[in-house]
């Protein structure tokens, strides 16, 4: 290709105008991106301490449920052995009764199985009282 002729200098000027013009323009838009990209980050910096206080919450509300849950089920024992001692006594005596004849048994089993029941439920609250 034949030397292709040299812009004219108002023609420099324009490209040398408009460049300075692209430039300013790349500025601004890389303002604004840093500032969009704070505003990103203040955000995601909110979505994480929100998200870390709800994690918060449910390790406390676990907590609390789990305590609740070992208390219930203390109790629940303590209730089962002190109802359930005396009955096992009074099938016991009263069996005992079948097999001899005498009708003392039945109620001596049964006081016996209520003191079992009382002992052991001490027993129970005593070993969760030391946890």
């Amino acid at each position: 290709m034949p030397d292709e002729p040299e812009p004219p200098v108002d023609t420099e000027r324009a490209i040398e105008a408009r460049v300075r013009e692209a430039q300013a323009e790349i500025a601004g838009i890389d303002d604004e991106f840093h500032d969009r990209l704070k505003q990103l980050e203040a955000r995601a910096e909110a979505a994480h301490g929100g998200y870390q206080k709800k994690v918060a919450e449910q390790e406390r509300v676990r907590k609390g449920e789990g305590e609740s849950s070992r208390g219930l089920g203390v109790g629940l024992s303590v209730a089962y052995t002190i109802l359930g001692m005396p009955m096992v006594g009074a099938g016991v005596g009263w069996l005992v009764d079948q097999q001899t004849g005498m009708k003392v048994f039945l109620g001596l089993g049964t006081v016996g199985g209520a003191v079992l029941g009382v002992v052991f439920a001490l027993v129970i609250l005593s070993r969760h009282q030391d946890k």
